[in-house]
């Protein structure tokens, strides 16, 4: 059920409050109109953040399959409690796809109810989510495995995961039983459980090859858009390197300062930007490229690249507590415009998640979106032969330290 609460600040609208299955979560929503500004003042309406320092708290209470999406040039990670700053495995992604209204609903529809990321209108796929077993899955398209001709895709299959698998060792045995039946698959499943097992499983059609995190040297693993065991037999490089390179570079100096949380990844690693060489683009960024406006850069190699739309790190438990305390905490939208919202496994979501048709959350950040990218002539230097889309990061955060991001990050932190 939710509950509205009103509170005696003009600064605070509503907090809702979520009891399910003996749990209850505590949400709470501002009103922000300063996104707008400087940003021409074109956007319409009232923009609510997220507040999970004040009230993110979980405390004991009395269709139709989607079709592969082409882009799908998903970054994803995951760590072992080995590798964590607070001992709790960790597993994220960041989805690229042409779907760019994303919302999280809550299912009921199998054995093990579960939150999930989808792409709005098609409940029958999840890209990233978690069960009430605190079993916990997300992919990324693995372009040089081999997909079966018949069986589930990789949304539905994850979907099936999250209703049947209690475990890491349950998904694998979902595995084991449809290598001879066939699936359509070709990608990294990333996965945790309650137990704290933390791996990745390459899947293809008919095979898999199991990662464990814990057995790495460093206690994490990360995958973009290609797979070890992938086909190299054309002489190929492995897809997306860019994004790869980066992201190892910034996990590496998480490692080594000890801040392998999901604060610093959403803060640092989700939202960094970067060239095709696999190095840091910083902001604010003052440069000019090709002849552009100082600030305006193409972003299409960066881990927070153009055609993301949502993201998500799911946070596990130790073994004692409560799998239900799993927490996803969320971006819908790019994540340079989103604010990060947790959800756990325990009821449905709120109507800000997962409206009517997409979800104000969404909407808000791809409205934001709208004014930061320009498309112009040309070739983009990071692509090629397409029509550039530069992103104005200096809306982001310019020489002072304004913008979009010090509202956003502050209200995050």
């Amino acid at each position: 059920m939710q509950e509205i609460v009103d509170i005696p600040d003009k600064k605070i609208d509503f907090v809702i409050r979520r009891r399910q299955n003996g749990l209850s979560a505590s949400v709470l929503f501002v009103w922000f109109t300063p996104l707008t500004q400087g940003l021409g003042g074109t956007m319409p309406g009232r923009f609510f953040v997220f507040l999970p320092f004040l009230l993110a708290s979980i405390l004991p209470s009395g269709a139709v399959a989607q079709l592969q999406d082409p882009l799908e040039e998903c970054t994803a990670g995951v760590a072992s409690g080995r590798a964590t700053a607070d001992g709790r495995p960790l597993l994220w992604k960041t989805r690229d796809a042409s779907a760019t209204d994303n919302e999280v609903i809550w299912n009921t529809s199998g054995t093990y109810p579960f939150v999930s990321v989808i792409s709005a209108g098609d409940p029958s796929s999840s890209w990233m989510g978690v069960n009430e077993k605190g079993f916990a899955i997300i992919n990324t398209l693995s372009t040089d495995l081999s997909a079966g001709r018949e069986g589930l895709h990789n949304g539905l299959f994850m979907a099936y995961a999250l209703q049947e698998a209690a475990n890491v060792e349950e998904f694998e045995e979902l595995l084991k039983e449809t290598n001879e039946t066939g699936r359509m698959t070709n990608t990294n499943f990333g996965v945790i459980d309650a137990t704290g097992a933390a791996a990745f499983f390459e899947t293809a059609g008919h095979e898999y090859w199991r990662y464990d995190a814990a057995d790495t040297e460093k206690g994490y693993l990360l995958r973009t858009n290609f797979a070890v065991n992938g086909d190299r037999s054309r002489g190929d490089p492995p897809g997306s390197m860019d994004r790869f390179l980066q992201t190892e570079r910034l996990m590496i100096d998480f490692y080594r300062t000890d801040k392998i949380d999901f604060k610093e990844i959403v803060k640092t690693q989700v939202r960094s930007f970067g060239n095709k060489e696999g190095e840091s683009v910083p902001l604010p960024f003052i440069g000019s490229i090709d002849g552009h406006a100082p600030g305006y850069f193409p972003n299409s190699s960066s881990i927070n690249r153009n055609s993301f739309v949502s993201f998500a790190i799911i946070q596990g438990v130790f073994e004692e507590e409560d799998p239900r305390l799993s927490t996803m905490w969320t971006i819908l939208g790019q994540p340079s415009t989103g604010i990060t919202v947790p959800f756990w496994p325990v009821g449905e979501t709120p109507p800000e998640a997962n409206g009517p048709e997409t979800a104000p959350l969404a909407d808000a950040a791809n409205q934001i979106r709208r004014e930061l990218y320009e498309e112009f002539e040309g070739v983009d230097p990071e692509a090629e032969g397409i029509r550039a889309l530069f992103i104005n990061a200096m809306e982001l955060r310019d020489e002072n330290g304004e913008g979009i991001w010090r509202i956003t990050m502050s209200v995050e932190d």
